[in-house]
């Protein structure tokens, strides 16, 4: 299993079209080498950085977390390359004192949740003898 963390805190508009092809060509290039890997994605965005797309479609967090949905779909037996299994986008406002800077924690946590458990699920599958006897997320 792999999770890679990443942030974009400046700069969205110029960012987010170059993240999403450099996740999908750094995926493709690990599954090319160990095609059965759980691949997951973690990205912190900064809101105050967020801005309108221009064709009006939206934000560039929601455009870009959009996006990850439709890559994060890498379950057997689509094993494309490129694809991954799960990600989760954390939103958070730095203008916020610390301690409170991520934004929707609930709805954050929920995810984060989500977000394990699809890996887990997908690494049993694939991984059987790895799975414990019992683990919190069941």
């Amino acid at each position: 299993m792999l999770v890679s963390l990443k942030s974009i805190l400046k700069n969205l508009a110029g960012t987010v079209p170059n993240r999403l092809d450099d996740l999908m060509g750094e995926a493709a290039n690990v599954q090319q080498l160990s095609p059965e890997i759980v691949i997951g994605y973690v990205v912190i965005m900064d809101e105050k950085e967020d801005s309108v797309r221009r064709d009006g479609s939206g934000t560039w967090s929601d455009h870009f977390e959009a996006n990850l949905r439709k890559i994060a779909i890498r379950k057997a037996p689509l094993w494309n390359q490129g694809l991954i299994e799960a990600a989760w986008l954390i939103r958070i406002d730095s203008t916020r004192a610390p301690g409170s800077r991520i934004s929707r924690a609930l709805d954050m946590d929920a995810k984060g949740t989500d977000f394990f458990r699809a890996l887990l699920d997908e690494l049993y599958l694939r991984e059987p003898t790895l799975r414990p006897a019992r683990t919190t997320f069941e």
